[in-house]
């Protein structure tokens, strides 16, 4: 059953990165940009202030807190689990 996932996961991959398109090609270069998603961004917060008047200010204190916290583990781990480079010696010590 793994087996079929993944091989159906693998042949939609590489069908979805056959694709060639004049249409969408644009598309999908503006949509993978960090600029076109500030206006979501900035709609979810005024919503959540409209919604959640009194608490807004610590509900973001918590949503800066895991950004926050999200992007240090994720230092921390990369540079826990160092990966093997040819040119370099280090040493893996993840597995």
């Amino acid at each position: 059953m793994v087996e079929q996932l993944e091989k159906l996961d693998q042949q939609l991959f590489l069908f979805l990165n056959s694709i060639n398109s004049p249409f969408w090609d644009p598309i999908m270069n503006a949509l993978t940009g960090k600029l076109i998603w500030v206006p979501l961004y900035i709609a979810i917060l005024f919503f959540m202030a409209m919604k959640y008047k009194r608490k807004f200010y610590i509900i973001v204190l918590f949503i800066i807190l895991a950004a926050i916290l999200a992007d240090q583990s994720s230092v921390f781990i990369k540079n826990l689990c160092v990966s093997v480079n040819p040119k370099s010696s280090f040493v893996s010590i993840c597995g």
